[in-house]
């Protein structure tokens, strides 16, 4: 069984330029008020929608993700989140073990680990 993240985003056209930067691409994308953008890279899928009143320093949800190589993602992600690239919002937290928490520029804290 799979199950993909839906998460909040207080701007859908800053979520998909911050995610496309990480490699991951739309996989559909609605209009309107109840519009959904999916993302998707490799076996990693997340959902998002639009929250107008999301507050990202207070956002505290957070989605578990799997991906196969987790290390190799991990290295590509360490490369991307250089501190002099003042570009890309979010950051990358600490890799424990087989683990990388993401943080969003919305808040949302992506845990990716490797499949089991």
């Amino acid at each position: 069984m799979k199950a993909d993240p839906i998460l909040p985003s207080s701007d859908l056209a800053k979520t998909k330029r911050f995610y496309g930067r990480l490699g991951f691409q739309v996989r559909s994308q609605g209009d309107g008020e109840r519009a959904l953008l999916v993302m998707e890279r490799a076996e990693i899928v997340i959902h998002f929608y639009f929250d107008e009143k999301l507050q990202p320093i207070k956002n505290h949800l957070f989605a578990q993700v799997a991906t196969k190589d987790v290390t190799a993602l991990a290295k590509e992600l360490q490369l991307l989140f250089r501190p002099e690239d003042s570009g890309l919002e979010g950051w990358l937290l600490p890799v424990k073990g087989d683990e990388i928490h993401l943080v969003d520029p919305d808040g949302n804290l992506l845990m990716i680990r490797g499949l089991r």
